[in-house]
């Protein structure tokens, strides 16, 4: 063996145990979506450091390069075919790199694979049992912190997770599909080392099952528990035919049969009790088995995902053989769009994700990616039987299975998919310890000169990579974080320049940080006047415009241009017709979105085409006569019209049918029109939730009119004076209705 070879095979030992234990735990409070983008970033340079590691030990020693067994073509089949998909897809850039809000690209895949790659190729030389136990202790620590965060909610970050906590992956979901692996590590782990005298040197790893089991219930993630009780019975039913241990002593009762299939039939018939009672009250309090109390095909909180489910049917029977491209299922959702799904909200209109991963490969590489798939995993599973290790077999299958349950019901994410590659890796490392024979790839002689090269060229290309990738995306996410809170603060210059900042040079998510610098200036510009200047407006409408070009079948950034534009409008009428060319082009990519209607509604409306807005808002209202912002925005627009009984009677529907106030105009705007109507109560209930929103002297004076029109006197006289105090009125462009009122009051 080479000088070099065992030091690096210790730096490669510890960058694993790095990334064991900094996936799970590294968040960062100064990122925009602290808790992904940090732990994708440092396992994207860590990855690296491991490969270019690698790499030049290989040519080293020969006898630690890859072997060619099913598992090696087979994870190189699915990465080749995630790449090839993504390249004959609709957009490239977005399936590479993935959005800030995801971090799964095609990128991230080649990582994982290389990877684990790297790691099986070293077999026997990574002790995979000292590998687990401290991801053991990592997933106790943060199903704990998952504990904690019930009574102590900002317990990581000024924030409240209400009753499903995320501990360190901030989501209850990404977090219970972390802690679903270490359920069958924990037992794995149990059954393989009985060496502790003590009993907590016996049962700790038990232990940490028990409290990832514990922290899964209280995610309520139901994916997560139909997995979890999915890959238990498959589990136990493996070992009613052969049980975990042979020995004798206190281990015997483990190596008798008998529990197992005892264990087996009270899960079955608790199982099915549940299922039969589920409606029941007792339920109620179980964490996570309310949640599946009134699952039924009608259920409201169902229909997005099967409206997904529908679109993502009708985007595979569209391009079947090599899909959209990873990352694209937007494209697909917005292409088939239902418009009841904007019953619910406006997330709901926005799936970037089926939550179902067959469907998900299947849009993004058709049937060839999702045979990839299967191929890893029957290699893997394969491999998991001839390792040698029946236990580990037993352990990999189960696991396996409820990784498969829960990726029906959810998307998949750094925690579990890092689990996963780990998961085969090991497997194939434990192959290749059984088939030392087995063939290796050609040109085994050992080159220590090149091999030394390679290592320092490796390391370089590393540096590169962190330096112009992999940093400068975590620096993007710094300032983008910074500029949503002096956003929130109202500091608007310092924003700008924040935001500035984050767009400064490329990153990998730059298009989303150029997305979220736009729509903050415009909401800037519009609703706190003189705030933005000119010139500041022109440069996010070029950054936005650019994104655009950048994605053209991508109908969201089209929708946003038709907002922006129709916010700076002030500054050029012509803008105007910009957002109209936008939002045709919007409905071309996705029709019968009736956000797009809004908007466009709000355009011909700003150039005084009042009527061609209400024939908008109706044909979008039409669309499905249940959604609240379409009888909200129809009547807003049957006010302007002047078609008072219609525009109250949709505005009251749309608000009691649940629509949310987005910013503190709205209620005050509604409000205004409730004032001409003579509804001066509603108006009045209105105005001080404006208030309550945003505290506003110009609101407060309208408020005070309000007042005043339904004769109480004394309260107009009070809010006028308090608005008096905060700003001259008589600069108001409500001066005129303001005047002969305050005159009276004897202001």
């Amino acid at each position: 063996m080479h000088p070099w070879s065992a030091n690096i095979i210790k730096t490669i030992s510890v960058l694993l145990l790095a990334l064991v234990i900094g996936i799970p735990l590294v968040y960062w409070s100064g990122s925009v979506y602290p808790y992904t983008i940090p732990k994708t970033v440092f396992f994207l340079i860590v990855s690296e450091l491991i490969v270019a590691l690698y790499l030049g030990l290989a040519f080293m020693e020969p006898a630690l390069r890859p072997r060619r067994t099913i598992w090696f073509w087979s994870v190189l089949a699915f990465s080749a075919t995630l790449l090839i998909t993504a390249l004959t897809g609709e957009d490239f850039s977005r399936s590479f790199w993935s959005i800030q809000e995801r971090n799964l690209g095609v990128f991230v895949f080649l990582h994982f694979a290389g990877l684990a790659i790297a790691l099986s190729a070293l077999r026997s030389k990574i002790d995979w049992d000292r590998v687990w136990r401290v991801s053991l202790i990592s997933s106790v620590a943060v199903s704990v912190l998952a504990l904690i965060q019930l009574q102590v909610p900002d317990l990581l970050l000024q924030e409240n997770p209400g009753s499903r906590p995320g501990s360190t992956f901030g989501n209850p979901t990404f977090m219970a599909g972390y802690a679903l692996f270490h359920i069958f590590l924990g037992i794995y782990i149990f059954f393989k080392n009985q060496s502790g005298k003590s009993f907590l040197g016996k049962y700790w790893p038990l232990m940490i099952s028990a409290v990832n089991i514990i922290a899964i219930f209280i995610s309520q993630t139901r994916g997560d528990l139909l997995g979890l009780g999915t890959g238990a019975l498959i589990l136990l039913g493996l070992w009613s035919f052969r049980s975990p241990v042979t020995l004798n002593g206190w281990e015997k009762t483990w190596g008798n049969k008998k529990l197992y299939r005892a264990i087996l039939a009270i899960l079955i018939f608790l199982g099915a009790f549940f299922l039969l009672t589920r409606s029941a009250s007792l339920w109620q309090n179980v964490p996570g088995l309310g949640r599946f109390q009134d699952i039924s095909l009608e259920d409201g909180g169902l229909q997005p995902r099967l409206i997904a489910i529908k679109a993502s049917w009708q985007g595979i029977k569209e391009r079947p053989i090599l899909g959209w491209g990873s990352e694209n299922f937007n494209l697909v959702f917005n292409k088939y769009y239902d418009p009841s799904s904007l019953r619910a909200n406006f997330q709901e209109t926005r799936f970037d994700k089926p939550h179902n991963f067959i469907l998900e490969y299947m849009v993004s590489g058709g049937i060839l990616l999702l045979l990839a798939f299967l191929f890893l995993s029957s290699a893997f599973l394969w491999q998991a039987f001839r390792s040698g290790e029946i236990l580990w077999a037993q352990v990999a299958v189960a696991a396996f299975t409820a990784y498969f349950i829960r990726n029906l019901f959810v998307f998949d994410t750094i925690g579990p998919l890092f689990l996963f590659y780990l998961f085969m890796s090991a497997t194939d490392a434990k192959y290749g310890n059984k088939k030392e024979q087995s063939a290796r790839i050609p040109n085994s002689s050992p080159n220590p000169a090149l091999g030394q090269f390679i290592l320092g060229a490796s390391v370089l290309a590393v540096i590169a990579m962190s330096l112009g990738v992999s940093l400068p995306t975590l620096a993007s996410a710094y300032h983008q974080r910074n500029g949503f809170i002096y956003f929130l603060q109202d500091k608007v210059p310092e924003t700008i320049v924040e935001f500035k900042k984050g767009v400064d040079g490329w990153s990998m998510y730059r298009d989303g940080y150029a997305k979220d610098y736009a729509r903050a200036v415009a909401d800037a510009f519009f609703y706190k006047r003189g705030t933005v200047t000119k010139d500041d407006a022109l440069l996010v409408i070029r950054e936005l415009e650019a994104v655009s070009v950048a994605h053209p079948k991508d109908a969201f950034y089209h929708n946003m241009l038709l907002d922006v534009y129709g916010k700076f409008s002030s500054l050029d009428a012509q803008y105007l017709d910009r957002a109209i060319e936008h939002a045709q082009a919007a409905l071309v990519l996705s029709p019968n979105r009736q956000e797009t209607y809004f908007g466009w509604a709000k355009a011909l409306s700003s150039k005084g085409d009042n009527k061609g807005g209400l024939e908008l808002t109706k044909k979008a209202l039409d669309l499905d006569p249940e959604v609240a912002e379409s009888n909200f925005y129809y009547g807003l627009m049957a006010y302007i019209n002047e078609m008072y009984d219609d525009g109250y009677k949709h505005v009251r529907k749309g608000i009691d049918g649940g629509r949310p106030w987005k910013n503190s105009a709205e209620p005050r705007v509604v409000a205004n029109f409730f004032t001409d109507d003579k509804r001066f109560g509603e108006a009045i209930t209105l105005y001080q939730k404006s208030l309550e929103m945003r505290d506003d002297p110009e609101t407060r004076a309208r408020l005070a009119r309000a007042y005043f029109l339904s004769g109480d006197r004394e309260s107009a006289k009070k809010e006028f004076g308090q608005a008096m105090k905060q700003k001259d009125l008589s600069k108001s462009s409500a001066w005129s209705d303001f005047a002969p009122i305050i005159s009276q009051l004897g202001l």
